[in-house]
């Protein structure tokens, strides 16, 4: 099997992210180039070959999906060929709004996420605490979708279920951390907080700010969770968050998110993540969607 060539798509993904979310395009050319920026993130989650036609609505395509089984792939994909189709096309005379392009990019960050989803699911999450740690460099709405749809499938996992909690918190807000916390207590209850390896591959590798003591005193994985919402809630409640969305992410990416690669996942790793950034730009606003 081919591996996926970024350096081939890059000045594509570049003027594609450029019109889509920093240029002052209309909102009907913003979900034209969205689609299009989707295309090439479907490319790689299908490994199609360089060059090779395709478009989301093609029946092969949308067998291949299909045979993905995941719900999240298929849903996203539905909802940026519809609206692609209708930005596109002209006899839709619909007036396009701000609503219609934060639902596109939303869908669009599904497919973003589940590039990690399947990645997670042949390397375990958990197995490589500095995967895990340049994992957290994404911005929170990409790791909150992909770790939702993880702990569907591992609810027994600790280190989703501690990624998870904190990843709603920064997404969306501390009631809505709790709020999840709340709905999921009896199971987390059932988790002991971490094993004494868990400790020490957050401690020592992924440099937890929290350090052993909030481990120590949490019991279970209810306890640690609502410590841990609390307190780095507390802390962004005083300084704000420190990255939000790609823009503001990038540059600690750049420093801290590239990995050393010592095996074939650790590069594999490295290759989803450039490829998320590609066309980025560095703590610029983006003038499509607060949600981006």
């Amino acid at each position: 099997m081919h591996m996926f060539n970024n350096e081939a798509y890059e000045p594509l993904l570049r003027d594609l992210m450029n019109d889509a979310f920093y240029a002052n395009t209309s909102n009907r050319g913003k979900i034209a180039k969205i689609r299009q920026c989707a295309e090439v993130a479907l490319r790689r989650i299908l490994l199609l070959p360089q060059g090779s036609p395709m478009t989301l609505g093609q029946r092969n395509i949308q067998t291949a999906v299909s045979n993905l089984n995941n719900p999240l792939l298929t849903a996203a994909i539905i909802n940026i060929n519809r609206s692609g189709n209708a930005s596109t096309h002209t006899q839709d005379l619909s007036e396009k709004t701000e609503e219609d392009v934060d639902s596109v990019v939303d869908s669009l960050f599904d497919l973003y996420s589940y590039l990690m989803i399947a990645f997670f699911e042949k390397h375990p999450f958990g197995s490589n605490p500095l995967i895990m740690k340049a994992f957290s460099l994404l911005p929170p709405i990409i790791r909150y979708k992909a770790l939702s749809y993880l702990y569907t499938q591992k609810p027994d996992n600790v280190f989703i279920i501690d990624k998870l909690a904190l990843a709603t918190l920064k997404a969306k807000s501390r009631e809505d951390a709790l709020e999840w916390v709340d709905t999921e207590a009896n199971h987390l209850k059932s988790l002991p907080s971490m094993t004494e390896d868990g400790k020490r591959s957050i401690l020592n590798h992924v440099g937890d700010v929290l350090g052993r003591e909030i481990i120590d005193s949490s019991p279970d994985m209810y306890d640690l969770c609502l410590d841990k919402i609390n307190l780095v809630g507390n802390e962004i409640d005083k300084e704000g968050k420190v990255y939000y969305d790609f823009e503001t992410a990038l540059p600690y990416y750049k420093k801290h998110g590239i990995l050393t690669v010592n095996s074939p996942e650790e590069a594999e790793f490295n290759s989803i993540m450039e490829f998320l950034y590609l066309g980025r730009k560095e703590n610029c606003i983006s003038i499509s969607t607060s949600s981006s």
